[in-house]
């Protein structure tokens, strides 16, 4: 009786830690089924796994991926990764921010969270002031083509130099976008971190830029899926409970999942975040 007992409670507990720890779900397992890696309850252990597996090479962009999944995997993919939260829209839990901060990205993301800044403010969301958090990465010459929000018109780009990098890009959509004029009318800041010697600036280098000149107050980030998990664990490192913060995006289609291998970076880097978050580094 005592060693059912015991065995009881072993498993009672292993379930217990598999509900309360995102990293423990079952999704988690089906995904590391997927490319047949291995997953246990040791954390440590799964997180240099995908590390290994899964993580892109230094210097090595999104874009720049070889897809190297089959169909039937990568359906599998887009199935996990629904049921772990990164395909369906996040929306805010409040209706009044400080500050809203627009994370940087290439240009048609720019556009997309642009466009998804436009519908929350049309729904009610505000804010007092905007930033934008960007780096001076040199643009990719299939990113120079400037649409407005809606997809199809091109930008007016009259008396405008062509942006040849990140943040003058963002600066040329703050300006001639199809924004609500309230929100152009907002104080405005833009945070540009500089290249590094070897690499473009990171999200936390710009987090990091920004944080020496954040004033206080509640703070709306906006990010689009896949990468509102991660952004939210990134940033959460960075902050560490300082203030109050969200990420919010817009939903990914499942036409415009197009690289499941590129998927399986950004869980990687949502995983280990997260880890390292759990045990306070």
């Amino acid at each position: 009786m005592r060693r059912f007992l015991l065995s009881f409670l072993i498993a009672t507990s292993s379930l217990f830690s598999q509900l309360q720890n995102p990293l423990l779900r079952p999704e988690c397992a089906e995904l590391f089924a997927v490319d047949h890696i291995e997953f246990r309850d040791d954390l440590k252990f799964n997180v240099d796994a995908v590390q290994e597996k899964w993580l892109r090479a230094p210097g090595q962009e999104l874009w720049h991926i070889d897809e190297r999944l089959n169909d039937k995997q990568k359906e599998r993919i887009w199935n996990s990764a629904k049921k772990l939260g990164f395909v369906e829209r996040c929306y805010p839990k409040q209706r009044k921010y400080e500050e809203c901060l627009l994370l940087g990205a290439t240009t048609h993301v720019v556009r997309k969270r642009l466009n998804f800044l436009a519908r929350l403010w049309q729904q009610g969301v505000r804010f007092k002031r905007i930033s934008f958090l960007t780096g001076h990465r040199p643009l990719n010459e299939w990113e120079t083509t400037f649409l407005d929000l809606d997809g199809t018109t091109p930008l007016d780009l009259e008396n405008e130099k062509c942006p040849t990098n990140e943040s003058e890009m963002m600066q040329l959509y703050f300006r001639k976008a199809s924004l609500p004029a309230e929100i152009k009318a907002l104080p405005f800041q833009l945070i540009a971190a500089p290249m590094q010697l070897d690499r473009r600036p990171t999200r936390k280098d710009t987090v990091n830029a920004w944080l020496k000149k954040q004033q206080k107050g509640s703070c709306l980030f906006i990010s689009n899926q896949p990468y509102c998990l991660y952004d939210e664990a990134m940033i959460s490192s960075i902050i560490k409970k300082k203030f109050h913060f969200e990420v919010v995006g817009d939903k990914l289609l499942k036409e415009n999942f197009k690289s499941p291998t590129a998927f399986l970076d950004t869980f990687a880097r949502w995983y280990y975040q997260t880890y390292h978050n759990q045990e306070g580094n």
